[in-house]
């Protein structure tokens, strides 16, 4: 009898300890000068890692072991919202992020523009250069673009032509032309002597041609 008395007294004993322990770690917590301790500390070290504070969400007692106060702010940083918890303890003046909670941030949304908007941009960019680039290269007055391939006419009041294997009389003789006849030129022109396409040079004097934008080469 004696034992079960003793063992009772004991249990009892137990239960008003726990109960003590439960009741004062909520009061501890629950004290406005520590959860203002606990907020004040939880902004600067959020403000040091570069978040600005949009509003506290949620102060008072700590729901982890350890840690005599929670807080809960809503941040943002670089246009970004976040929600972050923060622990603080009394005995080191701490404070502790939960990052398991994780950042609520608003997904930037005019990245979808870029697609849009730059996709026509680049199109016409280079239909613009493709524009440019045909052009310079079909406008006869561009003669350095290409190598141009005139037709002419030989105009050699009834006389034959000679044709040289190079751009003047001292080199020997290939071949002859005669008057009415037509030539395909390369657009290549040294001096007063114009080249032809199947080789060989000529006077330009003799060449009719329908274009007389040579180029030098």
């Amino acid at each position: 009898m004696k034992n079960l008395t003793s063992l009772a007294i004991r249990s009892a004993g137990v239960a008003v300890l726990l109960t003590g322990a439960t009741l004062a770690a909520p009061a501890f917590a629950q004290d406005p000068a520590v959860v203002q301790t606990a907020t004040d500390s939880c902004i600067r070290n959020a403000q040091q890692n570069g978040f600005a504070l949009k509003e506290v969400v949620e102060a008072g007692a700590s729901d982890r072991p350890g840690k005599d106060a929670k807080v809960v702010l809503m941040v943002t940083k670089d246009g970004a919202d976040a929600r972050q918890t923060c622990y603080y303890s009394v005995a080191d003046g701490g404070v502790t992020f939960d990052d398991a909670v994780g950042a609520a941030r608003n997904f930037p949304w005019w990245w979808l523009l870029l697609p849009i908007v730059g996709f026509p941009l680049l199109l016409a960019l280079f239909r613009g250069r493709d524009t440019v680039t045909r052009t310079v290269a079909e406008d006869p007055r561009y003669v350095g673009a290409r190598e141009v391939r005139p037709e002419g006419v030989v105009r050699s009041a009834n006389q034959s032509v000679n044709v040289h294997s190079g751009p003047d009389s001292s080199y020997r003789v290939t071949s002859t032309l005669y008057d009415g006849q037509r030539v395909a030129l390369t657009g290549r022109r040294e001096n007063n002597w114009v080249e032809l396409a199947e080789g060989g040079w000529v006077q330009s004097q003799y060449i009719d041609a329908a274009f007389t934008g040579y180029a030098n080469r």
